[in-house]
């Protein structure tokens, strides 16, 4: 059959090539000398030079895994000749039934013949190739692993001959949950220390600080709440028993008798049974992670707006404008921290967003229309969430009396409070609240001016580049004279 000049011809025969056994002896012979000394065929240029140490290990390493896996070697002639008459076999076959179709000619059906095998044959080198290439690099994570453990076995050994103690090291990491760290004691310079205190391995050498335990104070009611942390502002309680639940234990009211049913401190709150207890957990927690956000941001920013509405300070604009990012965007200030989360959120306005972040840094005040805005909006966001937070809560329990045969048990499954709805008419009229009088700017009534009322004038006030250096200079002197 003819063919185009330049490609090769599938059906021609291939030249044969002689091997002898004596040959295969040696060439293999040269190859396990090479992998001894630390040379492989594996392509360790690849690897991260900034191994040090450990590169002689890992060359070793690959070396010993080229003895392991092999090399790709190409067909026998006998797997060609195979092949090639697979191919042949499946051209003229195909070759019958293309020319079989009517109208079809012998050309035409040559053709189709043709394609289909020569696409065969590139799948199957394609489909060769990727095999070597995963052969190929399944050697080289090898490699990195077992020249670790090459280094580690070396340096023990040389440790042992020489009867040096190990100079052994704590090593440190945070925890996924930003609380404490973990430690591990390691052999300086061992492999392992190499591994994880490399860039991305996730362990430092220095101890971090030690972070503070948060702060637990007594509210109106008597209730433990924590003054800051993660936590700030949720009743102690609460926070123990979200994590007992998540972790699919009693909390912290429940013990068990001598029968082995579950006890409540409630005494309104009957026995379980360890089945009806094991029912229990799984509502429980349905409810904390379907209310996740209401119960952990929204219900807690409401109640921090509301405590501190009324404080026309620095530390009332702070807890407002926190208060509301939690609102607003549940879950990010924790994720972010507040000066993030409200930086980030798409639901606020940019002018309302600058003022937030200048309230949360400390470098502006919120206008009482501003205080009075979020004031309003928190009051119809909590009872819209609260809402939805109730129906979830009722959902659950009719599922739960019903396993149980009775309704009045929902203090077995619900572990958090839900406050009372938020009264509507205490929402502020904002067209009642006087307007604040235009700017002047009066350098003398300037100077009587208290630090943060000259921040509030830099950070609200539209002003020339020599007022904004005039005001900030007197900021700096008040500041140095305190």
């Amino acid at each position: 059959m003819p063919h185009q000049i330049g490609h090769k011809n599938w059906f021609d025969n291939n030249k044969s090539i002689s091997v002898k056994s004596e040959d295969t002896d040696s060439f293999i012979k040269k190859q396990n000398n090479k992998n001894i000394n630390g040379v492989s065929d594996t392509d360790i240029t690849t690897l991260d030079p900034s191994l040090g140490a450990l590169a002689p290990f890992i060359d070793q390493a690959s070396g010993i895994l080229d003895n392991i896996y092999g090399k790709t070697v190409e067909p026998t002639q006998r797997e060609k000749d195979l092949n090639m008459g697979r191919a042949a076999l499946k051209f003229f076959t195909q070759l019958g039934a293309a020319s079989s179709v009517p109208g079809q000619t012998a050309l035409g059906a040559a053709n189709i013949a043709g394609a289909s095998v020569a696409q065969d044959y590139l799948n199957k080198v394609q489909s060769d190739k990727d095999k070597a290439d995963k052969l190929e690099q399944a050697k080289k994570a090898g490699s990195i692993s077992l020249g670790m453990q090459l280094k580690s076995a070396k340096d023990a050994k040389e440790l042992a001959k020489l009867k040096i103690k190990p100079d052994y090291i704590n090593i440190y990491k945070k925890d996924k949950d930003g609380q404490g760290e973990k430690v591990l004691n390691v052999i300086k310079g061992s492999a392992d220390y190499i591994k994880k205190t490399s860039p991305g391995g996730g362990y430092i050498t220095d101890k971090p600080p030690a972070e503070k335990a948060p702060t637990v104070y007594e509210d109106d009611f008597g209730e433990k709440r924590f003054l800051n942390g993660p936590n700030e502002g949720k009743l102690v309680k609460e926070v123990t028993n979200a994590n007992k639940i998540e972790n699919n234990e009693n909390v912290d009211t429940e013990s068990e008798d001598d029968r082995g049913d579950i006890v409540s401190e409630n005494p309104i709150l009957i026995k379980l049974t360890k089945t009806q207890h094991s029912q229990a957990k799984d509502f429980r927690k349905t409810i904390n992670d379907t209310t996740k956000d209401f119960r952990t941001d929204i219900q807690t920013g409401y109640l921090k707006i509301m405590q501190f509405y009324n404080n026309r300070d620095p530390i009332g604009d702070y807890s407002l404008a926190v208060g509301y990012a939690k609102m607003i965007d549940p879950g990010s200030v924790a994720r972010e921290g507040e000066v993030n989360a409200v930086a980030n959120s798409g639901s606020i306005p940019d002018t309302l967003k600058a003022q937030l972040l200048n309230a949360i840094t400390g470098n502006g005040r919120l206008p009482q229309r501003v205080r009075a805005g979020i004031y309003n909006r928190a009051i119809e966001i909590f009872n819209t969430e609260r809402l939805k937070a109730l129906q979830i809560i009722d959902s659950t329990n009719k599922s739960w009396s019903a396993q149980l045969g009775r309704n009045d048990q929902l203090g077995h499954i619900l572990h958090y409070k839900v406050e009372p709805a938020a009264d509507e008419n205490t929402k502020v009229d904002l067209s009642k609240l006087i307007e604040e009088k235009d700017f002047v700017f009066n350098e003398e009534a300037i100077k009587g001016m208290n630090v943060q009322q000259l921040r509030d004038i830099i950070a609200f006030q539209n002003l020339t580049n020599e007022q904004i250096k005039f005001v900030g200079d007197l900021v700096k002197e008040k500041i140095k004279a305190k």
